[in-house]
């Protein structure tokens, strides 16, 4: 299937929960206070949210006027509404790509074809496997003036919107960040982040902060590593769970027993244009036990501990991927590399893996300083931190990678 560079799209705003990506960034607002636990000094300076005054995607720059709007849902289904303001015919298949935020990929290939006229509509269905909550984005190619070849263009439309999380209660109208308890551990720990607002988004970096709790006061935890991290944003639109995996031990080393919180911020963009930075804490006891291999949790299932296994493998890059590699079906840019450390043999090393860019990720310079997961350079030797998860492919994909470090 040929792919291109997005050249013409369209964010669609529906009464399921779809939200428009990006909004002018400047904060006027800062709430401090901590929540759910006793008062602190705050002696640290929290960190200021930055969102790029550009969306991420801009409908105006649809000079086609070609565009795909999703205007209803089922769990199995998607309705497709295809208008075509060219002045050309345009020809597509009935396939589509689909792509989550909860989960990974789906899609169907062309297998029958549609001619559209210029002016008029269509509406289709997409067929989908259980299609749930979450953020989804929605990609269909379409060619214009097929009849004239001289002419012919190839275009992907892109559709992305979101469907609401109904655990969210109806109360709730914020944003909220609780510790996972399950899932706690001396070196990390997973954070449910919940967006409750009834529009815009909120914004945040991979930034945080923890404090323990002494002597009735709430007191920094040292860091051993540079908390100087990039403003590499992030967004959640509304009326959505969000579940952010924090592997620490690289900035604060592991943790003794005791209590402790977790500091974050979050920038809600509403869509009247007001922008509001909430500073959130998150409270969190440790016991000292190890990470365990599996979680039960109260229902009855068995979860794998993200964290559990965790260990280093370094290796050479011989390869950068673009987002268009095949594999990688969220998109993200990776790395190819050859392991100079064992991983399944004591004794061999050579083994070849793919490890992707994701939000869970940190990237360190040989300084410890941070920099961004493409700035990594071709033949560099790298340390990668994992959860010791592999995805079966050849080369294998490295699952749970929480921290790549630049060694030469």
């Amino acid at each position: 299937m040929l792919r291109l560079r997005l050249l013409c799209s369209v964010l669609v705003c529906l009464s399921i929960g779809i939200s428009m990506i990006g909004c002018a960034g400047e904060v006027v607002q800062n709430n401090a206070d901590p929540a759910n636990g006793p008062d602190s000094a705050g002696t640290r300076a929290q960190r200021r949210i930055v969102v790029d005054g550009t969306p991420s995607m801009d409908v105006e720059h649809d000079e086609t006027g070609i565009t795909l709007e999703i205007t209803g849902h089922t769990t199995r289904a998607l309705s497709l509404l295809i208008s075509n303001n060219s002045g050309y015919s345009i020809r597509y298949g009935n396939g589509y790509e689909l792509t989550g935020n909860q989960w990974g990929y789906a899609g169907e290939a062309d297998s029958m074809f549609y001619n559209l006229p210029s002016g008029e509509q269509n509406t289709s269905d997409a067929s989908v496997y259980e299609i749930g909550f979450g953020e989804f984005r929605l990609t269909k190619n379409i060619t214009i003036d097929p009849e004239n070849p001289a002419n012919t263009k190839v275009y992907e439309l892109v559709a992305e919107f979101a469907i609401d999380n109904t655990s969210i209660t109806p109360e709730l109208r914020g944003v909220t960040m609780e510790v996972d308890a399950d899932f706690a551990t001396s070196i990390g720990a997973i954070l449910d982040v919940t967006n409750g607002f009834d529009n815009g988004r909120i914004y945040f970096d991979k930034s945080f902060w923890l404090e323990r709790y002494s002597g009735d006061t709430w007191e920094a935890v040292p860091a051993i590593g540079s908390d100087s991290f990039l403003y590499d944003t992030h967004s959640l639109a509304a009326r959505q769970i969000l579940k952010i995996t924090v592997y620490w031990d690289w900035l604060y080393g592991e943790l003794l027993p005791g209590k402790y919180r977790i500091g974050k911020s979050f920038l809600h963009c509403a869509d009247d244009g007001e922008d509001t930075q909430y500073d959130l804490y998150a409270i969190f006891n440790l016991d000292g036990n190890p990470v365990p291999d599996t979680v039960k949790k109260e229902d009855g299932s068995g979860w794998g501990h993200p964290l559990s296994g965790v260990g280093t493998l370094r290796a050479e890059v011989t390869e950068l991927l673009d987002s268009d590699f095949h594999l990688n079906s969220y998109g993200n840019i990776g790395l190819l590399v050859s392991g100079l450390t064992p991983v399944w043999n004591e004794t061999r090393t050579g083994d070849r893996f793919y490890v992707f860019d994701h939000f869970n990720l940190v990237v360190l310079d040989s300084s410890g300083n941070h920099m961004e997961f493409s700035e990594i350079e071709l033949g560099a030797i790298v340390d990668i931190t994992h959860s010791g998860s592999f995805l079966t492919s050849d080369p294998a994909i490295i699952a749970g990678t929480y921290l790549i470090k630049v060694v030469e």
